[in-house]
């Protein structure tokens, strides 16, 4: 068994990508071409995961302060 990412793309996603040991120049331009890409996505996940923080923070209800052996009313539709 293997994730989806893994049997589509065939390497797993945390797989760090390192130019060093490479030779052929084709080859050399692949792997550098991927390592900027890779680089890339990461810094437009991390701004997309950053925009979405501050845009569902403001519509967010802060938690009530429970306490241990209150009674509560538990929606349990979307669970």
């Amino acid at each position: 068994m293997v994730t989806p990412f893994f049997a589509n793309k065939g390497f797993h996603p945390k797989l760090k990508v390192s130019i060093e040991p490479v030779v052929l120049e084709a080859a050399h331009q692949v792997a550098t071409d991927l390592k900027e890409l890779h680089l890339y996505l990461r810094d437009q996940i991390s701004r997309a995961l950053k925009q979405y923080e501050v845009h569902s923070a403001s519509r967010h209800l802060l938690i009530p302060p429970f306490k241990v052996g209150d009674t509560v009313w538990l929606d349990a539709r979307n669970i």
